[in-house]
Order: structure tokens, then C-alpha cells, then sequence
């Protein structure tokens, strides 16, 4: 595992600031959770989006989600 390998700590660095003048990371995931809690809210809540199933895979773009009974 390079990632935990000190002679490689010059990479992990330049990385990460390289992710940083893209994005904030906490603040990218903060908003993403935000926006997970409003769709589960609008569809009528976590019971209500378990009862429903799953598609039992990812949709294609374009493509209307078959839900497969729980």
C-alpha cells in the first residue's frame, strides 16, 4: 500500500493539494449528505425508500428506475 508508504509522503501531498484547489473535500460531502437527506425526505422517508426495494442496479442515464419489491 503506496498510500501508507513514507517514502511516498511528497506524493500524497501534492495530491491533496491538488484535490484542495478543486474542491473542500468536508464541505463537497457535507453538501452531498444534505442533498441524500432531501431525497429521502421527499420520497417519503427512510422506511418509505426501504419499502419500495431496490433497482437492483444502477439505472442508465435516461433510463426510468424499476423498482424491485423489498
Amino acid at each position: 500500500n503506496l498510500g501508507e508508504s513514507p517514502s511516498h509522503e511528497a506524493v500524497r501531498a501534492d495530491l491533496m493539494a491538488e484535490l484542495m484547489r478543486i474542491c473542500d473535500p468536508q464541505t463537497v460531502n457535507s453538501r452531498a449528505l444534505a442533498d441524500q437527506r432531501a431525497i429521502v425526505a421527499a420520497h417519503g422517508g427512510a422506511e418509505a425508500v426501504v419499502a419500495k426495494g431496490g433497482f437492483g442496479a444502477t439505472p442508465p442515464p435516461g433510463e426510468k428506475p424499476a423498482y424491485i419489491g423489498a
